[in-house]
């Protein structure tokens, strides 16, 4: 078996210790090593994880105005909420009247939303729905919700 010289010297020359003495050793040093680690003073230990509780808070506040930030720029893309109240006052829907004779209907007019029968007033925030008009759509439906809090829907 090959092995290294220094080690053959050393076997040869006897400055092997035992294995008792040698585990004795290390346990000593082991134990020494504790009793400095446990004698160090309570400050040292405190001023390593200062720097993480310090943190915590700064992290709270960035990810609150993060978050004001995001809802604000959401809210500004997609236009007034629901609980912006109508842009322009008084809501209405369009209302075009058609006469008997077949002629040519009459010219459309502003129905106020309180004049209007209810089903005709869900037909239209139908229609602003499908045409992609989400935000008026969402002022007709709130405003419905207010005037018609009992009204179910029967097909």
């Amino acid at each position: 078996m090959n092995s290294d010289p220094d080690i053959q010297n050393a076997l040869q020359d006897g400055d092997v210790s035992t294995p008792r003495e040698h585990d004795a050793a290390v346990l000593s040093a082991a134990r020494s090593a504790a009793a400095d680690i446990a004698a160090r003073p309570a400050a040292a230990t405190d001023q390593n994880s200062a720097p993480g509780r310090n943190r915590w808070p700064l992290a709270l506040a960035a990810s609150f105005a993060l978050g004001i930030a995001t809802t604000v720029a959401i809210q500004e893309m997609h236009g007034p909420s629901i609980n912006s109240g109508a842009a322009g006052g008084t809501l209405t829907i369009p209302v075009i009247t058609v006469t008997r004779d077949g002629g040519e209907p009459a010219a459309e007019r502003m129905l106020p939303v309180s004049e209007a029968d209810t089903q005709l007033w869900l037909e239209y925030i139908q229609e602003l729905v499908y045409n992609g008009e989400l935000a008026e759509a969402e002022q007709h439906i709130h405003a419905f919700r207010q005037m018609h809090p009992g009204y179910r829907y029967t097909p």
